[in-house]
């Protein structure tokens, strides 16, 4: 697992927001375009093709639902992971100072103040 320093978190969640979102763009367009496309192209009764739209919608909301949910959760379970990873890591340091029987010298890298 790759660790992400504190600076990087807001585009880190940036960019799995912005992967979540084309995610669901694409699939949202391909299966409202050629549901529909679908539909038209093998009914042509009113009634049928408005009972098969409104199936299709709710079949399109539940799954779609369930995609942003586990695309949402996997992306809290890395961010959770990169937390408690940071938390490890500052008790190591931590320790470290403390317990430090010579002197210990801390650099801050120029603009990182």
């Amino acid at each position: 697992m790759e660790t992400i320093d504190e600076s990087d978190w807001l585009t880190y969640s940036s960019q799995k927001a912005l992967r979540i979102t084309i995610i669901y763009f694409i699939i949202s367009a391909i299966w409202i375009f050629g549901s529909d496309k679908l539909v038209i192209s093998n009914y042509s009764e009113k009634k049928i093709i408005e009972l098969i739209s409104i199936i299709k919608g709710w079949f399109f909301v539940v799954c779609t639902s369930a995609l942003i949910y586990f695309l949402v959760r996997r992306a809290i379970n890395a961010i959770q992971i990169q937390q408690k990873n940071l938390e490890l890591n500052r008790a190591k340091l931590k320790y470290l100072f403390d317990w430090a029987s010579d002197g210990i010298f801390y650099r801050i890298k120029p603009g990182n103040i």
